[in-house]
């Protein structure tokens, strides 16, 4: 019954939310990597006068890693 008891401290599941939360951050990385990867090849690629656009997709990416790990911050602080 000791797996139940979700207010004790030494809960079984509690190791598995931070295996969790790591999963997303490499998965927030990696697509913000793909995302920025984009973002250069429609500045590179012609046509031509797509850069602003490029611009602003690599930003996003850019944007994507630093808010999943803003998030699983705010999660590590409310466990804490």
């Amino acid at each position: 019954m000791e797996a139940f008891n979700i207010s004790g401290l030494h809960h079984p599941y509690r190791k598995c939310g931070k295996t969790m939360q790591m999963i997303v951050k490499v998965i927030g990385v990696l697509i913000g990597l793909f995302v920025m990867a984009n973002g250069i090849w429609t500045v590179m690629m012609p046509p031509y006068g797509d850069e602003p656009t490029g611009y602003a997709i690599i930003a996003v990416g850019i944007f994507l890693p630093v808010i999943t790990f803003y998030v699983a911050g705010i999660d590590d602080r409310s466990e804490a």
